[in-house]
């Protein structure tokens, strides 16, 4: 995955390790995307100077679980933010790769807002 920008960001952090990313998909008992974790394998989550975040894997369930992601839109991960009441998720079995957002008070997924055609065109946008 390339994260080019997010490095001229200033907001790379190292790698996730393998075992941190079995233990991610384990502790959230689904499927995830192998676009996330190829993205896990260059950098373990950012957050931009404009607030925007992908979280890490140690943070993945603690969101998902805090927003009841399962309950709302179980067909979804969240795996990030904008630090202003939106969420960032990504279908966990499917083959649509691309990102959505959603106000965090509302998770119903006929209103989420496509932001992207994948994780990788995503990153790439950030700015």
């Amino acid at each position: 995955m390339d994260i080019t920008n997010i490095i001229a960001l200033g907001a790379a952090v190292a790698p996730a390790s393998q075992v941190e990313i079995d233990q991610m998909r384990q502790q959230l008992g689904r499927q995830v995307p192998a676009q996330l974790e190829d993205f896990y394998r260059s950098t373990n989550g950012f957050i931009t100077p404009q607030g925007a975040t992908l979280y890490d894997t140690a943070s993945m369930l603690e969101r998902n679980t805090t927003y009841e992601i399962s309950i709302y839109c179980p067909e979804y991960l969240l795996v990030g933010d904008d630090s202003g009441g939106r969420g960032f998720l990504i279908r966990s079995e499917s083959d649509d790769l691309a990102i959505y957002s959603s106000d965090l008070g509302d998770l119903g997924p006929e209103d989420f807002e496509q932001e992207a055609t994948s994780l990788q065109d995503w990153i790439s946008s950030l700015r």
